[in-house]
């Protein structure tokens, strides 16, 4: 393990631990006892903002390094240094990530702390994982915050991206409720850029519609590990599309991805390595290319829940309800593929009324809006 630049804040201090790509998680994995104390904080996390472990990561997710961006644990253990951090108190822990194809003038990270935890600990890790990024040249970092509790507002009190409509009542504007964690972002320069409803729906209500398919398309359904060549090829494009597409609000994103298909075995290779199974649904004018996608994911011990990703229909065919069709056609085939799972838990743009409209059809229930804060960190060539 790679230890650099320990600091004491208050008896915690900080470590450094990087993911290995080459090194498979199991009981055999040098640090499979601290994965699994991270997980368990990931747990408390989840527990203590929605009252379940849904949203909580596996010890196989936290281990298992991606190709396309650098990972770091920065981890908080209680006591002064030397430590070692396979043996020490975990109180908290930040997730940094460094994109490496795209967005490289960006990082974006998450923190998880114990349920014991105090600000101190939160800022000590906030300030590291800036300090980092920095390091590796990035002029702006981002972190999500995820808020249960939301008010009315006016119009004139709007901020643009992060204000949205209410899911049960699509007239009225609203906007998240500031906490202690949203005050300390703000006084530490970071603003709010864009907001996501955080909806759960029940896929019963999903197993009972009866999609109609439209006239002259055709949808194909496939699942993992990974996407056959003749449709991964076809995929290249979309994803590209994609990240042109995805509503990033003000945080300043490079939208010229390149993506191949050997990318997108990589990707798949990252979601295998990590647990992770998928459900696709892609949809194209009959006998022609694909022209949009949906895909749901889940693991085998989500408990019921599934994880609506990515759902993407080229412009020039939008305006046809294909989306909402391809959603439904793919969550009926995850159904007969797992039975138990109950329900989806999906996320849209606060101002998308279009999907805020779909999801009421089908009994979604609101549970948080997710906030994404950014804070520019200049220009490091200056």
């Amino acid at each position: 393990m790679k230890q650099s630049d320990v600091d004491a804040v208050q008896d915690v201090t900080l470590i450094e631990v990087r993911p290995q790509i080459s090194r498979p998680f199991n009981n055999e994995h040098p640090h499979a006892d601290l994965y699994c104390r991270l997980a368990a904080l990931t747990e408390q996390h989840s527990q203590r903002i929605f009252g379940t472990s849904v949203w909580a990561l596996t010890a196989q997710q936290l281990s298992t390094a991606r190709h396309s961006c650098a990972q770091l644990f920065i981890v908080a253990c209680a006591g002064s240094q030397p430590v070692d951090v396979d043996r020490a108190s975990v109180i908290g822990f930040a997730y940094l990530e460094l994109p490496l194809l795209e967005n490289t003038h960006l990082a974006t990270y998450d923190i998880y702390l114990a349920d014991s935890h105090n600000e101190a600990i939160a800022q000590a890790l906030r300030a590291r994982c800036e300090e980092k990024a920095r390091r590796y040249g990035r002029t702006g970092i981002d972190t999500w915050v995820v808020s249960t509790s939301w008010h009315k507002i006016e119009d004139s009190e709007a901020i643009a991206d992060v204000s949205g409509y209410h899911p049960d009542r699509p007239d009225t504007l609203v906007n998240f409720d500031e906490d202690a964690d949203t005050r300390a972002l703000r006084a530490g320069g970071y603003e709010p850029v864009c907001g996501e409803w955080v909806n759960v729906l029940p896929a019963q209500r999903i197993r009972e519609a009866a999609p109609v398919a439209p006239d002259g398309f055709e949808t194909v359904t496939w699942t993992g590990p990974f996407t056959r060549p003749a449709l991964a090829r076809q995929m290249v494009r979309l994803y590209e599309m994609c990240a042109r597409d995805i509503p990033s609000g003000a945080l300043p994103t490079d939208q010229s991805a390149i993506w191949d298909e050997q990318r997108i075995r990589l990707m798949e290779d990252g979601l295998y390595r990590a647990g992770t199974k998928w459900m696709t649904t892609a949809i194209r004018p009959a006998g022609g290319p694909l022209v949009g996608w949906t895909t749901l994911t889940y693991r085998d011990d989500t408990s019921g829940y599934a994880y609506q990703e990515t759902t993407l229909i080229d412009p020039q065919y939008r305006g046809r309800k294909l989306s909402a069709w391809i959603k439904l056609v793919n969550a009926q085939a995850l159904e007969r593929e797992r039975p138990d799972i109950c329900h989806i838990v999906t996320s849209n743009a606060v101002t998308n009324r279009a999907v805020l409209a779909l999801n009421r059809n089908f009994d979604a229930r609101a549970v948080a809006i997710d906030v994404d804060w950014y804070k520019p960190l200049g220009d490091q060539n200056l």
